[in-house]
C-alpha cells in the first residue's frame, strides 16, 4: 500500500485504518475535499490526516461517542447525549457539559456510590434555594447506574460566561459592577432562613477541635508549613466572640469560578459544600477573587455591607481563614499530587495577603 491516502482498485476507493468508515463511503475523490465528505472538516482534511500522519478526528469522535455510551449506559436519555464535555474541578465527583440531539443543554454529575452523599446534600440545597427564589442549577434527574455502582444528578444548565472569563478582559470599571452584583447576591442568600436540622456546631467548638487536631498532625505540618502560621494565630484569638448565634446558608465555596454572569445577573453554581454557619466564612474563599482583581473582590465586601464593612468583620475573617486553611490539608482530591499543589498554592496566597497573618486586612482590599 503506497503512503497516499487512496488506492483505486477496479474504481473502489481502498479504506486505510487511519481513516473513518464515514470518509470510507461517502468521499467523493481521491483528495477528500466534498464537502459533504466530513462533518469534521467540511472544507477538506488537513494535509496531516490526508497523508495519515495522524489519526482521523473524526474517527476520534466517534470513539468518543462510542465510549460516552458505555460510561453513562444505564442514564436515561443518555442515546440522545451528541455533545459531552467533561468540566474540569477539584472535587470528587466528574462533572459533564451535555448538550442533545434536540439541542437540550445539561450539567450531569456522576460519582460512585460510596462519594455520593454530598451530590445528594447538594440536591437539596438545589431545591431549598430555588424554593427561595435563588436562581442556580434546577435538578431534573437522579439515579443509580452501572447496576447501582455509581450515582448521577441531571440539573439544568445555565448559560453564560463564568465571572472568572469576564473579568479577563474586563476594565476597571466593570470588574467593580460584577463584585457589586455578587456582593448583592450573597446577601441575598445570608438573609434566607437556613432549615433548622442543617444548624452546625458552635465555632468556639471549630477552634479548639481544630487547634487539638492539626497540632498533633506532624506529617501535614512537615508538609506544609504554613500550618503552623494558622495554628499560631487561632491559639491567639480562641477566645474571640465571633457572634456564633449569627447562622446562614452558606455557598462554602464562593469565587469567580462559580459564579455565573447570565442576563445582567450573576448567579451562584455548584453547592456541593453547601452548609450552614458564620456568613462571613463566604469570604473565605474571596482571597482568590482578590489575588486575581482586588477590585471585584473590594467591591464584593463594600456591597455585601453597603458600603460600611465594620471592624469586627476583619478579625473574624482572618480567624475563618486560618480554619479554612487547616481543614483544606484533609480533602481528598482526585488527583492527590495536584491536590497538593493547590494546597501548597492556597497557603502561599494566604500567607501573602496577610503576611504571615499579621495584618488584620488582607493586601487585595480597597474600599471602593
Amino acid at each position: 500500500m503506497s503512503n497516499e491516502r487512496f488506492n483505486n482498485n477496479k474504481g473502489d476507493i481502498e479504506f486505510k485504518r487511519c481513516q473513518c468508515e464515514f470518509c470510507r463511503y461517502n468521499c467523493k475523490d481521491e483528495n477528500g475535499i466534498d464537502k459533504k465528505t466530513c462533518p469534521k472538516y467540511p472544507d477538506g482534511k488537513p494535509d496531516e490526516v490526508l497523508q495519515t500522519k495522524v489519526k482521523c478526528p473524526f474517527l476520534d469522535f466517534q470513539a468518543m461517542l462510542q465510549r460516552n455510551a458505555q460510561i453513562f449506559r444505564g442514564i436515561p436519555g443518555y442515546r440522545k447525549f451528541d455533545t459531552v464535555r467533561r468540566l474540569r474541578g477539584l472535587s470528587s465527583e466528574e462533572k459533564y457539559y451535555i448538550k442533545t440531539k434536540e439541542q437540550q443543554e445539561f450539567l450531569l454529575k456522576v460519582s460512585n456510590i460510596p462519594n455520593a452523599r454530598k451530590m445528594d446534600e447538594e440536591r437539596l440545597w438545589l431545591n431549598y434555594l430555588e424554593s427561595n427564589g435563588i436562581l442556580t442549577n434546577r435538578v431534573l434527574d437522579y439515579g443509580s447506574f452501572h447496576r447501582h455502582r455509581s450515582a448521577y444528578t441531571l440539573l439544568s444548565w445555565i448559560p453564560g460566561m463564568s465571572v472568572s472569563d469576564v473579568l479577563n478582559d474586563a476594565n476597571n470599571d466593570v470588574c467593580l459592577q460584577l463584585g457589586y452584583k455578587a456582593g448583592t447576591l450573597l446577601r441575598q442568600i445570608h438573609k434566607i432562613k437556613p432549615p433548622q436540622r442543617l444548624l452546625p456546631q458552635a465555632m468556639s467548638r471549630v477552634i479548639d477541635e481544630c487547634i487539638f487536631k492539626f497540632s498533633c498532625d506532624d506529617v501535614s505540618l512537615e508538609k506544609y508549613p504554613s500550618m503552623n502560621v494558622f495554628l499560631d494565630y487561632l491559639k491567639k484569638h480562641k477566645h474571640i466572640d465571633l457572634h456564633e448565634e449569627t447562622y446562614s446558608i452558606l455557598h462554602g465555596d464562593f469565587h469567580t469560578g462559580n459564579l455565573i454572569f447570565y442576563d445582567n445577573r450573576i448567579c451562584a453554581i455548584d453547592w456541593i459544600r453547601g452548609a450552614c454557619g458564620n456568613p462571613i466564612d463566604d469570604f473565605v474563599r474571596n482571597i482568590v477573587n482578590g489575588s486575581e482583581n482586588p477590585a471585584f473582590a473590594s467591591a464584593q465586601i463594600d456591597a455585601y455591607f453597603d458600603g460600611n464593612v465594620p471592624e469586627s468583620f476583619w478579625l473574624e475573617l482572618a480567624i475563618l481563614t486560618a480554619i479554612h486553611e487547616l481543614k483544606i490539608t484533609e480533602f481528598q482530591f482526585p488527583d492527590a499530587k495536584n491536590g497538593e499543589a493547590f494546597v501548597s498554592y492556597q497557603h502561599g496566597l494566604v500567607v501573602d495577603q496577610y503576611n504571615s497573618m499579621q495584618l488584620l486586612i488582607p493586601k487585595y482590599y480597597s474600599h471602593t
